[in-house]
């Protein structure tokens, strides 16, 4: 994830979306796993299971991208 500025490894942030085609914004809470420069690595803490499907389901849904063709 590309943030503004960078947040260093071990902080926990709130971040706060909408995943389509749910209009709903999902609160969630999630640590930094990894940064280089802005893109940061989040585990994300605090989904319950509506959360947890909305997301799956989204990304399920996403092209796929191959490495290396």
């Amino acid at each position: 994830m590309s943030l503004p500025e960078e947040v260093p490894v071990g902080s926990v942030v709130s971040l706060q979306f909408v995943v389509p085609p749910h209009a709903t914004k999902l609160r969630v809470e999630a640590v930094v796993c990894y940064q280089v420069g802005f893109q940061h690595g989040l585990e994300f803490t605090s989904l319950n299971e509506g959360e947890r499907m909305a997301i799956r389901e989204f990304c399920s849904e996403l092209p796929s991208v191959s490495k290396g063709s």
